[in-house]
């Protein structure tokens, strides 16, 4: 199977990239930016096949040529905006994740590709993330409150009214708070995870002071990849939207009490002077992911502890990370 992938030298998209590749799949990583550095051993080392193609996502034409002969598109390009590129660039953010959407289903339409796996974000529940205790796809309302989550609402929207327009086999992904290897500052992501900024504090010998306990379903950027290949093989969907979390509550200072276990000259407190930014003042409900377990047979498997090991693992690898950008 040939697989595009818009947004694949990002974050999310790097890591669906190696899951493709792992699984012996041919790639065309689509992507405005190049691979990050130690990206392609890192991608070799997976076998299969994969060809870089740079271009852009608000460029029809650029992204009708990547698609040719491909049998599946995975949608992953977005521009991860906070608030001073919102205040700054709407125009830029509302191309690439409204109009970009719709050149790469465009492009996918014409070219016949089969099932198509559109990321959205869990984002988009936006004000009612704080009304429900447990958000379910068919009960939460989806009340975004930022450009971000507003313009990757449109673009679900517009997948799916694509798919009805066009009888596409389309299906679209809702991911939680994701975290893991690949994360980066990537010059459109502007929102960094908080373990991220964990992660680099500790490596830079940093105390971390955290403004609450911060208690999520954080989900491991590995089990977000795994969840767009069981919505890849799904024989037959019976749904168009799918949550995917992690597969249990954990909280920011329990990450950070492992931390410390591994890392003795590492410290970390709660207190007013924080300096891991949560990105939300508040915690909000957890996904749930019974919609996605029952309809594409997939089941999170980095809880705390399996995350925790894995990541450690990703970071002894990187000779920069305490360099890293926040």
């Amino acid at each position: 199977m040939r697989v595009l992938v818009t947004g694949a030298t990002g974050f999310v998209g790097l890591n669906v990239v190696e899951a493709l590749l792992m699984r012996g799949e041919e790639v065309v990583a689509f992507d405005s930016a190049p691979l990050p550095p130690g990206a392609e051993a890192a991608l070799a080392s997976h076998g299969g096949k994969f060809d870089i193609v740079q271009g852009d996502v608000t460029n029809e034409s650029s992204v009708t040529q990547a698609v040719s002969g491909c049998d599946t598109l995975i949608h992953a390009a977005a521009i991860t905006a906070g608030l001073e590129r919102e205040q700054r660039d709407a125009h830029l953010i509302v191309d690439v994740n409204v109009k970009g959407t719709i050149n790469a289903l465009n492009a996918a339409r014409e070219a016949g590709v089969g099932r198509i796996v559109h990321f959205s974000s869990s984002g988009v529940y936006g004000e009612s993330s704080f009304e429900h205790d447990v958000l379910h796809e068919n009960v939460a309302m989806p009340l975004p409150d930022s450009l971000y989550t507003i313009t990757k609402y449109a673009g679900e929207r517009v997948a799916l009214r694509h798919r009805t327009l066009y009888d596409l086999d389309l299906v679209c992904l809702r991911p939680g708070y994701v975290f893991g290897p690949w994360e980066r500052n990537t010059g459109v992501r502007d929102t960094l995870s908080p373990v991220l900024q964990v992660a680099v504090a500790a490596a830079r010998g940093e105390e971390v002071v955290l403004p609450r306990p911060c208690l999520r379903d954080w989900v491991y950027s590995r089990d977000i990849a795994d969840s767009a290949m069981a919505l890849l093989d799904a024989s037959d969907p019976k749904s168009v939207v799918y949550n995917s979390g992690g597969p249990e509550l954990w909280s920011l200072e329990a990450w950070c009490a492992l931390t410390a276990a591994k890392m003795p000259e590492f410290s970390y407190r709660i207190g007013d002077d924080a300096t891991i930014d949560l990105n939300n003042p508040r915690d909000r409900g957890i996904l749930d992911m019974s919609r996605l377990q029952a309809e594409a047979d997939f089941v999170p498997q980095y809880g705390l502890d399996k995350s925790f090991e894995d990541y450690m693992a990703w970071i002894s690898g990187q000779p920069d990370f305490a360099q890293t950008p926040l």
